[in-house]
This record gives C-alpha cells, structure tokens and sequence, in this order.
C-alpha cells in the first residue's frame, strides 16, 4: 500500500521537515512525500534526499504552493501545535512526552548517511534471520525500539 504524506513548509522549517521525514521512513515503506513551499527551497535538497528515500521504495516531491491544485491525492493532515517544539530546552513530568521528544532529537542527531547505513545493516540482519537455514532466530534492537 502506497501512503501520500504532505507537508507544508519554508526554508526556515527544513531542520523539523528532516527529522520528521527521517522518522516516517524509520518505520515505513512506499510513502509519497509531497512538501508544500513558497518557492525558497531549493531543488538541490530534494535531490540530495531522493536516494534515501529510493532505498524505502518512497518519492519526495517539491510542491509550489501554486500548483497545489494539480496533485491528485487524497491526504490525511496532521498538525503539530503548541507554544513548545521538541529541539526547543524544554522538560515535562509526562514520560510520553519526554519520550517522543527523545526520539525526535535523536533523529536529528544522525545524518542522512548513517540511516542510510543503519537501513542497510538492518536489512541484511533480516535477510540472515528469515534465511531457511536459521531455525529460531530471534534479534530485539530494544533501546532503538525495533523487534525483529
């Protein structure tokens, strides 16, 4: 199943566009990313990210705010809002909270590379536990939240 994802952002955002793309392609395949721009980012970034995305059988597209009306898509919005945002210093006494915080300053902490290179060590260590030879295989990536 294919799942168009689109989000609407400017220069200024890109860092928080980043993270959030590194998280959804953490745990999902064939996604369509479509970021809406008022024309101040460049198609060098794009470029730079699509073979991340092609290694998770997914597409990014750059989307001028004015040819909005030419995609057909049917779109689920999510919204984030609040006067705080994750990277900001902040704490709360909820563990949720603090958790998701966690894990959006981690994936702003790597580099598009080593996902690229976490993707493909992960990749081959699913590829050794399915072979037909293993019997009982069983690998847990606890602190990363990955059970295989």
């Amino acid at each position: 199943m294919k799942y168009n994802v689109m989000m609407a952002s400017d220069a200024n955002y890109l860092p928080y566009v980043e993270i959030t793309l590194k998280s959804l392609l953490m745990h999902n395949e064939n996604l369509s990313v479509f970021i809406l721009h008022t024309g101040d980012i460049s198609e060098s970034w794009q470029n730079d990210l699509q073979l991340y995305f092609a290694k998770r059988y997914s597409t990014l597209q750059l989307v001028h705010m004015i040819s909005i009306n030419t995609l057909d898509i049917s779109l689920v919005i999510f919204h984030f809002t609040g006067p705080h945002k994750p990277l900001d210093n902040i704490f709360s006494e909820n563990a949720c909270v603090n958790a998701v915080i966690s894990l959006f300053r981690l994936y702003a902490s790597i580099s598009w590379q080593i996902f690229a290179l976490f993707h493909s060590v992960l990749q081959e260590l699913i590829g050794l536990i399915k072979r037909d030879d293993v019997i009982g295989g069983f690998i847990s990536f606890n602190r990363l939240g990955i059970i295989v």
